[in-house]
């Protein structure tokens, strides 16, 4: 899913014009970018998955999560090992060379990086990719420039993160595919296996990173998302209940006024007051 934002309106030019931000899941061997130049700057954020990029004969291994440049000036080919989940963000050559420039990107930089601490940046990913979902083709498109160069600032700024250890490692690849499928009940003593760890281990290692059990941070985390699509989208409450993994809208309505202390409905509500009026007069 793409948004052709470039003929968008726009009523500042304080960010830089996304042409382009999309997501897609690719699968190897048919995903795979043969190799070239392309016209355009890219920021590539892999989500879930694994892969490589190529870059003028040099290899890079790339495991999600993790960000990686595109930059007309090199010769690339990337794609996934088996399957990956990818954002990416596309700027047309006047408006990346700018972006870059005033970020200090140069076609020297490194060009991938993992993303070893996500408590910032997975809520801009979530946050834009519903916007993509809700497909806005229409109306100015300020907000989509300035939550683009809000999440390349913030992966610039993990750009020199140390990596942690192993347990905490794999603790965190479940908190990533947790925030990439919040719609989904997890297994939690299977995906403590499947990376590794018995469960008590996981648990205590959760608790200790994020303070709240896995179960607890789940649910903030799809209220969070419950909220945005509330102020965001025209989704029906039911089709929002779904989006959040709650099969019955009725007891994700109950959910949410225990967790957020009003109705889904009421909070739309209030929220498209505060965006049509926001003085309040």
């Amino acid at each position: 899913m793409l948004i052709y934002a470039d003929g968008l309106p726009r009523r500042s030019q304080l960010n830089a014009r996304v042409a382009a931000p999309g997501f897609v899941t690719k699968t190897a061997p048919d995903d795979i970018f043969p190799g070239g130049q392309v016209p355009f700057y890219c920021v590539d954020f892999i989500i879930e998955g694994d892969g490589f990029l190529e870059i003028d004969g040099r290899h890079y291994a790339i495991s999600a999560p993790a960000v990686f440049l595109q930059h007309p000036a090199w010769h690339l080919r990337y794609g996934p090992t088996t399957t990956w989940t990818e954002l990416y963000l596309v700027y047309q050559a006047d408006a990346g060379a700018a972006l870059f420039e005033r970020l200090g990107i140069e076609a020297a930089a490194v060009p991938t990086w993992p993303l070893l601490n996500t408590t910032r940046i997975m809520p801009l990913i979530h946050t834009l990719m519903d916007m993509i979902r809700t497909e806005i083709s229409e109306g100015p498109a300020d907000r989509l420039d300035s939550l683009c160069q809000q999440l390349i600032t913030e992966a610039l700024l993990l750009a020199d993160d140390k990596p942690t250890t192993g347990p905490h490692n794999a603790v965190r690849a479940i908190r990533n595919h947790l925030e990439l499928n919040p719609a989904i009940d997890p297994d939690y003593p299977e995906l403590a296996r499947s990376h590794g760890l018995s469960y008590s281990h996981f648990r205590r290692i959760w608790k200790d990173t994020y303070g709240d059990s896995p179960g607890v941070w789940l649910a903030s985390l799809r209220m969070s998302k419950a909220c945005r699509l509330l102020t965001q989208s025209h989704h029906s409450i039911t089709d929002i209940a779904h989006q959040c993994g709650y099969a019955d809208p009725l007891y994700f309505s109950r959910r949410f006024a225990t967790l957020i202390g009003t109705s889904p409905s009421a909070y739309r509500a209030s929220m498209h007051k505060v965006y049509l009026n926001p003085t309040g007069n």
